[in-house]
């Protein structure tokens, strides 16, 4: 029997970090919120009301204390009843400076 590791031995390590986050459709000027269900190196769990449709292309934003914010990019890949997945291709850390 197949040991419980190897049969998810290509799916990215899953982090169970429930984080606010901020998502809107690309370019697009209105934001909807969610929280993180889990986040791992190849994408994010997003549960939220609002469930964009899938293969929708995201600008996704989560701040962090001390005026650090993650952005990032990616697009819908499944939809749940009450969350998304997303498939994320590029972030970014920001550091906000302020005078």
């Amino acid at each position: 029997m197949a040991q419980p590791s190897a049969l998810h031995s290509d799916r990215a390590q899953r982090f169970p970090l429930k984080v606010p986050i901020h998502f809107r459709a690309a370019a697009m000027p209105h934001w909807s919120d969610g929280k993180s269900i889990n986040i791992s190196r190849t994408g994010i769990l997003v549960r939220s009301d609002e469930l964009p449709a899938a293969s929708s292309i995201l600008d996704i934003r989560v701040d962090f204390p001390k005026d650090v914010t993650l952005e990032c990019r990616g697009t819908v890949v499944r939809n749940e009843e009450s969350a998304f997945a997303v498939m994320i291709h590029s972030c970014r850390l920001r550091r906000h400076e302020f005078p």
